[in-house]
Order: C-alpha cells, then structure tokens, then sequence
C-alpha cells in the first residue's frame, strides 16, 4: 500500500466512522456544522451553504433557518403573519408549518415534528430533521470531517463508512486497475463482492434497491452505461471516494473504486 493511500486511509477512517443519519449532533463545543446541499447552485454541483442569519445550537440539535434552506432547494416559502403559518411547495408537495405547533401537514397528511418551529429575529427556525421527514432529501453528519462538523443534504444516497474503508484492508476483493498509472483505482476481482453482497451479473435493479440513489446515472434505455456512488465529499475538491458499477443490457460487468485525487 502507497504512503499516499494509507494517509488517504487514515483520513476517512478518522473522519468517516461518525458518519449517521440520527441528527442529534454534539453541541458542547458550540461548533455550527457547515451544511453541503446538492440543489440551487447556478454550476450545478453541490456546494457549502451560506446562511444569511446562521444555524443555531439548542439541546443537542441544529436548528436552521427555514426560509433560507427552502429557497435553496427551490421550494417557494410563504408566510401568514397573522396566523404564524409557513406553507412551503414545489411541484406536487406542499408542506403546512406553524410557529409552536410540532405536527406539520405534508399534502395534507399530518407529520409529527421532533421539534416545532420556533421564531427569533424575525427567522423561523426549524430541526434539521425536517429535511429528511418533510422535503424528503436524505442528510448525513459526520462530526470530524476534515476536522470540522459536516452535514450533507443530498437527493442522491452517500456511501457509508464499510462500503470503502475496507481499503484500508487491502481487501480480498478488489485489486489495483491496471488500466489506471495513477494508482487511484481499484477494481472488482471477477469472484469478489462488495461489503453489501453486490457481485459480477447482478442485476440493475438489485443494485439501485442496494445502494439507493446514485450521484450520477448514465444507464441508458437498454440497461446499458455507469451509475456513480459518492462517499461525504469537500465540494470542489476532489476529496471523495466514488463507486462506479457497470452495466451491460442491465447485467453488472465491472465495479471500480476511485480514490481522492
């Protein structure tokens, strides 16, 4: 193992290994995560938010401006003062808030909160668990990445930890590519699996029903090209780890790994 994959290594083992999806996040130190979201950006790729008024801390949780984050993620925000309610929509989901009240209504459906909105400032502030229970994005936290706290909103799913970590392993399953002089790829053996069982000849659908939404799918109408898999990544960085699985008439024919570059 090179010097620079074993540093590489180390890294995502120290930073990874909190990765969860439970947003109760450690307030003590009083540290406001930084937020990446994967939607509103005129590049179209992922990028840090920046909050007008920023994220606050309370018990535990974060709390994060509601209007800003929606706006972000092209919902339209309206406010009824005199009743203190927030209906947020975009195409057919239409969201119902009220200040104090922990039940939201979700195209009419109630949704119990596991906190209720709250007003300071003249912001509304609601849990970052909203993201997941209302706009229906997945988030993740990682509490050390690259030393600083870190959430990802994301409409694609996130690699977890055991899905690359096992690098650190040399593991049985994957080799060198020879194809790639960087060094940065690693290939699927013929008889080896990944950490959740996928194998060579596989199907399509068993993958996406495995893994989840991928950061980039270019399969086209006969089951045939690549989907893309992230790991929690620095926006504009190349610090990620990628799982490329491929597909030929919906058959899986070849799984390689990228390393950050």
């Amino acid at each position: 193992m090179s010097k620079r994959l074993l540093v590489l290594l180390i890294v995502l083992a120290a930073t990874l290994l909190s990765l969860s999806l439970p947003l109760a996040f450690n307030a003590e130190a009083g540290v406001i995560p930084k937020v990446i979201v994967d939607e509103g950006f005129a590049d179209g790729y992922p990028d840090y938010m920046h909050f007008d008024v920023p994220p606050i801390m309370e018990n535990g949780r974060t709390l994060i401006p509601l209007r800003a984050l929606c706006e972000q993620l092209n919902y339209q925000v309206f406010w009824d003062s005199a009743s203190q309610k927030i209906e947020i929509s975009k195409a057919t989901r239409h969201i119902v808030l009220k200040i104090g009240d922990p039940v939201a209504r979700v195209n009419n459906l109630p949704l119990p909160l596991d906190l209720p909105p709250r007003e300071m400032g003249g912001v509304t502030f609601v849990p970052l668990r909203f993201v997941t229970e209302v706009l229906g994005k997945n988030v993740y936290y990682s509490a050390d990445f690259l030393d600083e706290p870190t959430i990802w909103v994301t409409t694609f799913s996130l690699l977890k930890p055991e899905d690359v970590i096992y690098l650190e392993q040399e593991d049985p399953n994957f080799m060198p590519d020879p194809a790639d002089e960087s060094g940065l790829s690693l290939v699927m053996k013929s008889n080896g699996e990944t950490p959740r069982g996928i194998r060579l000849g596989d199907t399509l659908q068993k993958v996406y029903q495995t893994y989840g939404m991928p950061q980039n799918d270019d399969i086209d109408i006969n089951g045939t090209g690549t989907i893309t898999y992230w790991s929690p990544f620095a926006p504009h960085s190349g610090f990620v780890w990628s799982m490329i699985f491929t597909f030929d008439q919906g058959i899986l024919t070849d799984v390689t790994v990228w390393l950050p570059n």
